[in-house]
């Protein structure tokens, strides 16, 4: 007869995964994404992008009202035809987080983004980041962008790279808005940053 895993055991599965996660995010910050700041491997890139968002949701806590129902997937949005949606899709495939299955889909406009609890929003899309934030007032969902001044201006999470390796920096006021609650020791690995007219 099969013995069956102790509550104790089963509690501690998903403190092994936040560790697991946590020990990512910090191999991630000190890898380097190509040879120099203007030749990085745009693939290693996007691979870096993919891990950071698929572990970022070890970290992050969404209200229970962010889901329609207790099964309800996780979904991650990409917004526009960007490559790290096949990236991020093949990372993801299987794997869940607190019970909940992680999908990802694109999205070109910004009709049903709200149906999202993570949104990536390119390089390309730069000349909409404002209306697609405008659209994602006060809801809860974590957005992610790879836009200069992102964090700076509405969004909550921004990559860029640093010394030929790629970073992260978090607003903790957007975080607060959209009632997501961050881990401290996620926040230790980001540059924390204010929004435009605070700090001086």
């Amino acid at each position: 007869m099969t013995a069956k895993p102790s509550a104790k055991r089963m509690q501690r599965i998903p403190h092994r995964r936040r560790l697991r996660s946590l020990i990512a995010l910090i191999l991630l910050t000190a890898c380097s994404v190509g040879q120099g700041p203007a030749q990085h491997d745009n693939g290693l890139e996007q691979k870096f992008k993919a891990a950071y968002l698929y572990n970022f949701l070890q970290f992050i806590e969404w209200p229970d009202t962010a889901f329609a129902t207790k099964s309800s997937p996780v979904i991650i949005g990409i917004f526009s035809q960007d490559p790290l949606a096949r990236e991020l899709g093949q990372l993801v495939e299987g794997e869940s987080v607190n019970g909940r299955k992680i999908t990802v889909q694109n999205f070109r406009t910004t009709r049903n983004i709200k149906e999202c609890n993570v949104i990536f929003i390119p390089g390309s899309q730069e000349d909409r980041i404002g209306t697609i934030l405008s659209e994602l007032d006060d809801m809860s969902i974590l957005t992610v962008s790879e836009v200069e001044g992102f964090a700076q201006n509405g969004g909550a999470i921004n990559f860029y790279v640093q010394d030929n390796k790629l970073r992260f920096e978090i607003n903790p006021d957007v975080l607060k808005k959209a009632n997501l609650k961050a881990s401290s020791r996620l926040l230790r690995l980001a540059r924390i940053v204010e929004p435009h007219g605070r700090g001086g």
